[in-house]
């Protein structure tokens, strides 16, 4: 029997609802995303159905369907974080040296820092 699955999707530790969130039908190509306020739904999944969500910067994590309507789920911060973010500019392919705009560099200590002192940028990541 077929029926629709909805739930709400949350960061773990602080509770704060995760927006863009994906979820996917596990073996399908059937999927979605979370809106703004973490919620997501899915019409017509069979009972034994596993759902699949992942997030980047969060463990993945696979839930059986077994027939619930409503599946909140949790999830939590993957432990290994990035060493190095590098951010371009479209189809920019020029030495540092000869562009005429500013470049920074910051290191990841300075990023850890800012992430634990701040709830709210965790949340837009």
């Amino acid at each position: 029997m077929q029926k629709a699955v909805s739930g709400k999707v949350s960061e773990k530790d602080s509770n704060v609802p995760l927006a863009g969130v994906s979820e996917f039908l596990k073996g399908s190509t059937q999927g979605t995303s979370t809106d703004f306020d973490g919620n997501y739904c899915f019409s017509d999944v069979g009972k034994d159905t596993i759902l699949v969500f992942s997030y980047i910067g969060f463990n993945s994590l696979e839930i059986p369907v077994s027939g619930q309507a409503t599946i909140n789920v949790a999830l939590e911060e993957d432990d290994q974080l990035l060493d190095e973010v590098v951010v371009t500019a479209l189809n920019v392919q020029r030495d540092k040296e000869s562009l005429g705009y500013s470049i920074s560099q910051v290191s990841s200590e300075e990023v850890n820092v800012s992430l634990s002192n701040s709830k709210t940028f965790r949340t837009m990541i």
